[in-house]
């Protein structure tokens, strides 16, 4: 019995904090669409690429394949591309390291691989390489010896221009695919930590104790089993809106919101409170399909663990 419980107090507390992870993500994406931030993060990953070199990055955001992936958003502000395809990316870089020598160069002056020989290929990018080598700052020397790593050798005579370009793209492809599995990496830890924060927000703000939640439903069986009844509602298909998920918060049979009875008397009881707002907003930052997940095998524990019916 005691094991069955336990089973019920941890499917009670999963669903709060289930729909508490789902109300955070649905913030988190609010204010990160609203602030852009996506765009904002890879033009930023973008320009670490290019060694800090914003007039090269400018020439590559205002390349037409990359202009097409600019998005508009709140009041309708244009900003760059949240995403770009690898391929479409190293099309447009290929454009830029034919101009490294002309950075300012207005759109549509700029020099394209697709009108040029084989000799004014390797002589585009002799004179773009060289370009940067000159110059004595240390992050454009680094840039020259990129791009000459990702163009392989080109010489003047008995070469497929079509295959070298080929050879190009593909070596810039592997090069932006690596940098931004690094980045979503970054990006995700940004993200977790984001979502930490607003998690605890609003853990604090509808006193989701987590500490106190556990021992309400340690102690009152039919707690349990109303929030039990409740989670069998919940879905991973789950569409509701904010507006819809922070009603579910208010709605829920269990000792959240502020008053008398949970509200803390001694240094130890704010300890706890704070310890369980962390706990809550901790839980929140997993994400909702890591508890509907988690919710479903103590489900399935539940059946396993409870008695069978007498008849």
């Amino acid at each position: 019995m005691q094991s069955s419980s336990i089973v019920e107090v941890a499917i009670g507390l999963v669903s709060t904090w289930l729909i508490i992870s789902l109300a955070t993500s649905q913030i988190q994406e609010f204010i990160v669409d609203l602030s852009g931030w996506r765009s904002m993060f890879l033009k930023g990953q973008i320009k670490n690429l290019f060694h800090q070199q914003g007039e090269y990055v400018n020439q590559l955001y205002n390349n037409p394949l990359i202009q097409a992936l600019h998005t508009r958003g709140f009041l309708r502000i244009n900003r760059g591309p949240d995403e770009i395809p690898s391929t479409t990316f190293a099309k447009a870089a290929l454009d830029v390291f034919l101009n490294l020598d002309r950075p300012n160069a207005r759109a549509g002056e700029e020099i394209s691989p697709n009108l040029l020989s084989p000799q004014e290929l390797v002589s585009s990018i002799k004179r773009s390489i060289a370009h940067l080598v000159t110059n004595t700052d240390p992050d454009i020397q680094e840039l020259a010896r990129m791009v000459m790593r990702l163009a392989p050798t080109l010489d003047t005579e008995g070469f497929d221009l079509n295959e070298k370009l080929q050879e190009t793209l593909k070596n810039i492809e592997a090069w932006f695919d690596t940098a931004m599995d690094k980045a979503s990496r970054i990006y995700r830890k940004y993200a977790s930590l984001f979502a930490l924060i607003i998690g605890i927000v609003l853990a604090y703000n509808f006193n989701v104790d987590s500490v106190f939640i556990t021992r309400k439903l340690w102690v009152e069986p039919t707690l349990r089993e109303a929030i039990i009844a409740q989670a069998g509602n919940l879905s991973p298909d789950d569409d509701a809106g904010l507006s819809e998920t922070i009603a579910r918060i208010n709605s829920l049979p269990l000792p959240i919101g502020w008053s008398a009875e949970n509200m803390p008397r001694s240094r130890e009881e704010w300890f706890l409170k704070y310890l369980g707002w962390f706990i809550t907003g901790l839980a929140a930052s997993q994400g909702a399909p890591f508890w509907f997940d988690f919710l479903r095998k103590l489900g399935g524990l539940r059946s396993q663990s409870s008695p069978p019916a007498s008849g």
